[in-house]
């Protein structure tokens, strides 16, 4: 009985879907990004991604509200070449004719590779 439940309990993390990367930017810099595809999340270093997650093809989007004061964050992890965008936004005023372009601040690009953690 014992073994039939230690079965059970690893049995969901044998199944856990995530996936771990070094990502580079265009400055030379390495951040670490954890992809859980089970829970729907996005980690950036110390930032979660939780909010508005889309997985398609050969995309994953997902949105943090308030990653910053003020401001959100979209990712855009694609699938297929490991390339992964980062951009900012300053949160709307709901103002007539406000624009995602009057609202954006900078864009981050990643190139990612899949690593695995050196301590389990």
């Amino acid at each position: 009985m014992q073994k039939l439940l230690a079965l059970l309990l690893l049995s969901s993390l044998a199944y856990s879907q995530e996936y771990i990367f070094a990502c580079e930017t265009d400055e030379k810099k390495i951040a670490t990004v954890v992809i859980n595809t089970k829970e729907e999340f996005i980690t950036l270093g110390s930032l979660r991604f939780d909010d508005q997650w889309t997985k398609e093809d050969i995309v994953i989007t997902v949105v943090e509200n308030n990653a910053h004061e003020n401001e959100n964050a979209v990712i855009r992890f694609y699938t297929v070449t490991g390339k992964m965008e980062q951009m900012i936004f300053k949160k709307g005023t709901g103002a007539a004719g406000e624009t995602a372009g009057d609202l954006f601040i900078n864009q981050y690009n990643y190139l990612c590779k899949p690593t695995s953690r050196l301590i389990p």
